[in-house]
């Protein structure tokens, strides 16, 4: 069977959202070859980084509250809320690295069990002329997936995406179809009965 992911199984994998993809990743090959658009690597890292902004600057406004009450001489909560929000900042920078951890991890694992599929200049060519998708990287990679699954008739194919608003449509559908993708599962758990 053929599991094609996209950028999104990356990100629920280190953010936690999805707590099976572990799961998936340690299924025999023979069961499941999982398949990922090589464009997907690149727009996770700018999905972490952009993560990486959002934690900073609440980071920074936490500590710019910090600062500020540090300086209140007269209030009787203010040592209180110094304390706790300093352990808040500290934690919330854990959860960052935990984050970036899990994001290294799931890439080492994909590297070593999935098969990584490329960007062909003929699917560029058709993603632009034919829009299925309007986010632009979205409809890329449902070419790149279209492109593989219709070279691969013989193999049951199945799509998982955290992302069934954009992958999932009345657009999307015969689209896939008409590459041989007609099972969609929205998460791993929901996957893993089906290659078990």
């Amino acid at each position: 069977m053929l599991v094609y992911l996209e950028t999104n199984f990356i990100l629920a994998a280190a953010t936690g959202q999805d707590p099976d993809t572990a799961a998936l990743l340690a299924t025999d090959p023979s069961r499941a070859r999982l398949c990922l658009p090589d464009v997907c690597v690149m727009e996770a890292w700018y999905a972490l980084r952009a993560k990486q902004k959002e934690f900073n600057t609440f980071r920074d406004a936490l500590g710019k509250r910090i600062r500020e009450a540090q300086r209140d001489l007269t209030s009787a909560t203010a040592p209180a809320f110094v304390a706790d929000t300093s352990r808040a900042q500290h934690q919330f920078g854990r959860l960052f690295n935990d984050i970036e951890q899990r994001f290294a991890h799931t890439l080492d694992r994909l590297a070593a069990r999935a098969e990584f599929l490329p960007l062909l200049p003929q699917v560029v060519l058709d993603s632009t002329a034919r829009r299925v998708i309007d986010s632009p990287p979205d409809n890329l990679i449902l070419h790149v997936v279209c492109e593989h699954a219709r070279r691969h008739p013989a193999e049951p194919r199945v799509l998982l995406t955290h992302n069934s608003a954009d992958f999932w449509t009345a657009q999307t559908r015969p689209v896939l179809a008409a590459a041989g993708i007609t099972t969609y599962r929205p998460s791993v758990r929901a996957l893993l009965p089906t290659i078990a």
